[in-house]
């Protein structure tokens, strides 16, 4: 195959049906390389790889990486919605985390975890646009306040203790009355 230039790459891409964004700027080995990719998917590589007979000490007796993800998002990413990501809307699905990072680990953690119904209180007089921020190894999750959310365990126990931790520092603040002459004189 001749050497290609930028936009012979590009026009070769939309006749195999692969989108290129021209706002992003892809160099031209990049370029190839979604060629040759989208190129191998079209040839049906498919059947030639099922034909070929796998030797059994090659073959895996686990099953994959790759099956063992595929299951635990075939339940349902229920944490999709309350992803962070900067520049897009909250729970885009740009906001996944690349694969093989930190993030995407603990995101699969949680994902395995049983999910547990919880409630965020909002403090009085905070704005309802205010979100509960958790952070997890890089993993980021904006939660809603004063709605139920099905949320995985760990997740779960940080909100209690942040919320304990709250009320413990402002423990000092409030106000016990333990006679009615003390009600009377603070109107309460």
């Amino acid at each position: 195959m001749a050497k290609l230039n930028k936009t012979q790459l590009v026009a070769e891409l939309k006749k195999l049906g692969v989108e290129v964004d021209p706002a992003k700027k892809l160099t031209n080995p990049k370029l190839e390389k979604m060629l040759a990719k989208a190129e191998g998917e079209s040839s049906g590589s498919e059947e030639d790889t099922e034909s070929r007979e796998t030797p059994a000490r090659l073959k895996p007796d686990a099953p994959a990486k790759s099956e063992a993800s595929a299951s635990v998002t075939a339940k349902g990413d229920y944490l999709q919605k309350y992803q962070y990501g900067k520049d897009v809307p909250l729970g885009d699905p740009s906001t996944n985390p690349s694969p093989g990072s930190k993030a995407y680990r603990m995101k699969q953690a949680l994902l395995k975890q049983e999910p547990v119904k919880i409630i965020v209180m909002r403090e009085p007089g905070e704005a309802p646009s205010i979100l509960k921020s958790i952070n997890l190894n890089g993993y980021r999750l904006d939660l809603p306040k004063q709605e139920y959310l099905e949320v995985p365990e760990q997740i779960a126990r940080i909100i209690m203790k942040s919320q304990k931790q709250q009320d413990e520092a402002l423990k000092f603040m409030r106000i016990d009355i333990a006679d009615d002459k003390t009600k009377k004189q603070l109107g309460a």
